[in-house]
């Protein structure tokens, strides 16, 4: 499922709360945050993984740990950022 496909679905759930407009932009800034920082994660994570599947090399260990360093570094940040929003 794409994430342009997650985000209509969203759209569509949060569309059908029958809620008040204070309420509702409440909502959606609680979950704002999350969303962003889950959504860099995965796009990190998805653009690494046909990096370390397409180039097989004598030492896939070390290609799997510079993908899982960088994906941790990202994702530090992307906590980091998320800690500053709120």
């Amino acid at each position: 499922m794409t994430i342009t496909m997650m985000m209509m679905m969203m759209m569509m759930m949060m569309r059908r709360r029958r809620t008040t407009t204070i309420q509702h932009l409440m909502f959606r800034q609680q979950h704002f945050h999350t969303t962003t920082a889950t959504t860099i994660i995965f796009t990190t994570l998805l653009a690494l993984t046909p990096h370390t599947l397409t180039h097989a090399q004598p030492d896939a260990s070390a290609t799997a740990g510079a993908a899982t360093a960088t994906a941790t570094a990202i994702a530090t940040a992307a906590t980091d950022k998320l800690k500053e929003l709120t």
